[in-house]
């Protein structure tokens, strides 16, 4: 069984042409990679991104492929572990809405990174780039919820096998090099929830980018992994997700959705287990006249992994922030808007923010729990005034989600306003003509010429 599916993955990703993929998935694609590019050019300038440039720029390496801001180059290991870390920095890059992790900061700079090696191009770059999500999302729906309930981070774990699928793809890998690719892949997966809040988090995405680069080349080399890693005892369904029998039929189901249709922008740079309750405090706060010191208790109906995830009540330093419900909400109460120069340590210490943090409490919503584990990313939001009225907004799905999704313009807005303050506005107008005519970029050269720091 698992070296059928082992198989039934490896022909999906040989046979499937860019002419096979739907042209909405490819528009996707595109938004997906431009969002990338944006979170990444402020996650290069975040704390995180500074220390990992220093340390590559001391390692060094043959100047193969661009890091983002910096301009530098690097071996394309070093430039998908930088660009991949940056572009999760800020927990601003896109999610999948199925508990695949965040795939495109795994997926992208990998495939962005080798293109730029190899001197190819736009097309390649978006074939590889949905068929890497596309086989994340299948392992996705193996391995979760249990994975993710077990402390692993789906990020780094379902990252690293979709990375590498892209850069089989790209690198035009035979049979059984990719086999060989995903048994080397799976000897390098790692990545603890237990790291959230920390530079850790970001740094998965970065490890998963690299790896699945290193993975491809080693077995194109003709490095060997076991080809049969999947299922069975020991195997990767096994380990992560403690059982291998969800597995039967699943390959079957690749390329019948493509489900890169499932993706999740984002507009909130916090973690997306917080953001149906932001939209929630932004909405009654344009409601009605909110006074902070009239707010009695704040109660945030959730799902289950909302408690698994949001680790911190009280955070200390900005990572945690992201992580944390009552700082998230209180800032949206506070402020209607939730924005990235926001998680600050300056304000984890302001007196008015700290007072609000203390009312807040988040219980299990028993109607949203019907929709499973993850659900749509729902919340109800309650706030109680000292007055005893009670305010209350529910909020299915957050903005963002597939089930509510931000438009083209929307997404091109943001990555505008991630770049504004980096990029000359020519370089941003042509970065997002580059991008969403991507099919004819030949090289990308052009474009990570463009993602340099003014």
């Amino acid at each position: 069984m698992s070296a059928g599916f082992t198989q039934q993955l490896t022909k999906f990703l040989l046979e499937t042409r860019y002419e096979d993929i739907p042209s909405d998935c490819l528009q996707i694609a595109k938004l997906c990679l431009l969002d990338f590019l944006g979170v990444s050019l402020i996650g290069s300038r975040e704390p995180a991104g500074r220390i990992l440039n220093d340390f590559l720029t001391t390692v060094g390496g043959s100047p193969e492929a661009t890091i983002i801001g910096y301009g530098e180059k690097s071996t394309a290991l070093n430039a998908a572990l930088a660009n991949g870390t940056f572009g999760h920095c800020l927990d601003f890059d896109d999610d999948s809405s199925i508990g695949a992790g965040h795939l495109t900061t795994c997926v992208g700079p990998t495939l962005i990174a080798l293109a730029e090696k190899m001197k190819k191009g736009g097309t390649e770059i978006l074939l590889g780039f949905v068929l890497g999500y596309e086989i994340g999302s299948i392992l996705a729906a193996a391995l979760e919820p249990e994975q993710t309930r077990k402390g692993w981070h789906a990020t780094s774990t379902i990252g690293t096998f979709a990375s590498t699928a892209g850069a089989a793809k790209i690198l035009d890998l035979k049979e059984g090099e990719v086999s060989c690719a995903f048994g080397i892949a799976a000897t390098q997966t790692s990545g603890l929830r237990r790291n959230f809040g920390t530079m850790c988090k970001p740094f998965h995405a970065g490890k998963a980018a690299q790896k699945g680069v290193e993975s491809a080349l080693l077995a194109q080399k003709g490095f060997t992994g076991n080809k049969d890693i999947f299922g069975g005892i020991w195997g990767v369904f096994e380990i992560f997700s403690g059982r291998s029998s969800k597995i039967e039929g699943l390959a079957e189901t690749l390329g019948n959705r493509f489900l890169i249709r499932e993706n999740w922008f984002k507009p909130y740079p916090s973690c997306g287990c917080t953001h149906s309750a932001i939209d929630a405090a932004i909405s009654l706060r344009h409601q009605y006249e909110i006074e902070p010191v009239e707010i009695e208790k704040i109660e945030v109906g959730v799902l289950p992994v909302t408690f698994d995830t949001l680790l911190y009540d009280r955070p200390e330093t900005p990572y945690q922030a992201k992580f944390s419900m009552p700082f998230c909400i209180s800032t949206a109460i506070l402020e209607g808007k939730v924005l990235a120069d926001q998680f600050s340590s300056s304000r984890i210490k302001d007196p008015l923010l700290l007072d609000l943090m203390k009312k807040v409490v988040m219980v299990a919503d028993p109607e949203l729990a019907k929709g499973g584990y993850r659900g749509t990313y729902g919340a109800t939001l309650r706030i109680k005034m000292t007055s005893g009225k009670i305010l209350t907004e529910k909020v299915q799905a957050p903005r963002g989600h597939p089930q509510n999704r931000l438009s083209k313009d929307a997404l091109i807005d943001k990555y505008r306003n991630c770049a504004q303050s980096l990029l000359s506005s020519e370089r941003i107008d042509a970065s997002i003509d580059m991008v969403m005519n991507f099919e004819k970029m030949n090289r990308m050269e052009p474009l990570m010429r463009l993602m340099k720091w003014d």
